[in-house]
């Protein structure tokens, strides 16, 4: 009976993938190379929130001194005044794509819930257009579990650094967000506002995206006989020290975003709650000042729109670059008799993103 159980459901597990590659490979490794479970008895779920609530504290007091940025007005045709009206069919398929995973805030079972879609769609949608119309995401949909999670298996487990807060939301409140993220997306590529050297977190730019496209470029200069300095640049906590106010700012003057949405937008990153669990043990709620959830749907395109306007940087510093996720990647060939003069041009380009960041 045990057997058959678990071949049911790998069974469901594995089709729930669809053409979602990521999502197979991601089922498969926990098979082929199972984890061993992480000792978390050296750090109390209480210990954790104030782990990561002291270190994002010190990163902003690091440039709370630093003049408010100053948001370049882009030019778009196309601003976005209201949000499309989702269709029951529209759900019906971001049920079908989205993975049978659930959390601990969820009422059922999302397996459940993707099998009884013919039923419950007609009702979501109502739910996300109630939403997108009035401009108000809902504070039952604002709370986060969120787990510690090593970043790397060979990193110290008894080092709180080693790890990183993956948010644990219910799967209604990303049900809404993937039908936001949809019109994002649209909106932006119809108008070109991703930057086209931004890997991850986008369709058909993926991590091997980066890899061709940096590697074509550096074999190239090798071919005419040149030499290529790279400068590999990675932000401190970049998700959860997003500042609400510059995003908002962000989304308005460089993607064009006003009216409602914009107001859906201040309501989606204000009044968010979180609690960490360690051994099924959740710590005290805290109030998210700062920050876009790690384990959102939303989270990734928001970071990729805050970060856009640094390509200017690199535009102005006539310096190749590739952004994937929070890390970015800066270079320039040359003859290597003009070595001296390249590692000044990157090293200007490096303290002009600083001052950026």
């Amino acid at each position: 009976m045990f057997q058959q159980n678990l071949k049911d459901y790998w069974t469901s597990a594995i089709n729930s993938c669809g053409t979602d590659s990521k999502a197979l490979w991601s089922k498969l490794r926990t098979q082929m190379s199972p984890s061993s479970p992480l000792n978390f008895s050296r750090f109390s779920a209480d210990e954790f929130a104030t782990h990561f609530a002291t270190k994002i504290d010190k990163i902003r007091a690091a440039t709370a001194s630093a003049p408010s940025p100053v948001i370049d007005l882009r030019t778009v045709a196309e601003k976005i005044w209201s949000f499309d009206p989702v269709t029951t069919d529209e759900i019906t398929r971001l049920l079908s794509r989205s993975p049978a995973k659930h959390c601990l805030l969820d009422p059922v079972p999302t397996w459940l819930l993707k099998r009884a879609s013919d039923i419950l769609a007609p009702v979501l949608s109502v739910m996300c257009n109630a939403s997108m119309q009035s401009g108000k995401f809902p504070d039952i949909h604002k709370q986060a579990t969120v787990f510690p999670r090593l970043k790397k298996p060979t990193l110290d487990a008894y080092d709180a650094n080693s790890y990183r807060p993956i948010s644990n939301l219910s799967f209604v409140s990303k049900l809404v967000e993937r039908a936001v993220a949809t019109r994002l997306v649209k909106h932006a590529e119809n108008n070109k506002l991703f930057p086209n050297r931004q890997s991850a977190y986008r369709r058909h730019h993926s991590t091997e995206t980066a890899v061709v496209c940096v590697m074509n470029d550096i074999i190239r200069s090798i071919d005419r006989g040149e030499i290529t300095a790279l400068v590999l640049l990675d932000l401190t906590a970049a998700f959860d020290t997003v500042d609400h106010q510059t995003l908002i700012d962000v989304l308005h003057r460089r993607f064009a975003i006003d009216g409602v949405p914009l107001s859906w937008f201040e309501s989606y990153l204000t009044n968010r709650m979180q609690s960490f669990t360690v051994d099924g043990v959740k710590s005290v709620p805290n109030k998210v000042s700062c920050g876009v959830p790690q384990g959102s749907v939303l989270g990734p395109l928001e970071f990729i729109a805050y970060t856009e306007e640094v390509t200017m940087v690199f535009c102005r510093n006539q310096v190749s670059r590739h952004l994937i996720a929070d890390d970015k990647q800066i270079y320039h060939s040359c003859l290597i008799e003009q070595i001296y003069s390249v590692r000044k041009i990157l090293g200007d380009c490096v303290l002009d993103i600083r001052d950026c960041c």
